[in-house]
């Protein structure tokens, strides 16, 4: 084998030994918004409290995440941009996303008028996130619920 492999080979197993992960954390979900609802989606964002120890930043590009919004299963949220998340970061990220308006359709009048009346969404988000640093990347298991502030505004597209 030539040296050279051989050495850069030990290189690169000392860099990936010497990168530690840490696990991030969502600690709080607020500000949830329906910012429009087309005839095949329903678009909404929220403000995500993330903790990330790590010393590199963070990509989520893709969701497996099922959303339930009153306890009422709303199908599978899409995230419509990634989410970014600086390096040592601790705060909060806009997630913008969506759900299908079909799967939402039935329930979402009788949701977001029991919501009206509490002024507040129970929101749960349930499945794995897809995030990394680069090529490096990991799947994350999420299972928060948390009630969210909900003024009722909705603007139609």
């Amino acid at each position: 084998m030539d040296a050279r492999i051989f050495i850069a080979g030990l290189l690169a197993l000392f860099c990936f030994a010497s990168c530690s992960y840490q696990d991030v954390d969502i600690t709080d979900i607020r500000k949830f918004r329906v910012n429009s609802m087309g005839s095949d989606r329903l678009y909404f964002s929220f403000d995500v409290h993330i903790d990330n120890p790590n010393s590199y930043p963070l990509k989520v590009s893709s969701s497996d995440l099922e959303m339930e919004i009153n306890r009422v299963n709303f199908g599978k949220l899409y995230l419509e941009e990634p989410v970014q998340v600086p390096k040592k970061f601790k705060g909060y990220v806009i997630v913008q996303s969506s759900v299908s308006a079909e799967k939402a359709g039935s329930n979402l009048i009788s949701v977001l008028v029991g919501s009206l009346i509490s002024q507040s969404l129970d929101v749960r988000l349930h499945g794995k996130v897809r995030g990394g640093s680069g090529m490096f990347t990991k799947n994350f298991d999420v299972d928060h619920r948390e009630k969210v502030a909900f003024d009722g505004n909705i603007r139609p597209r």
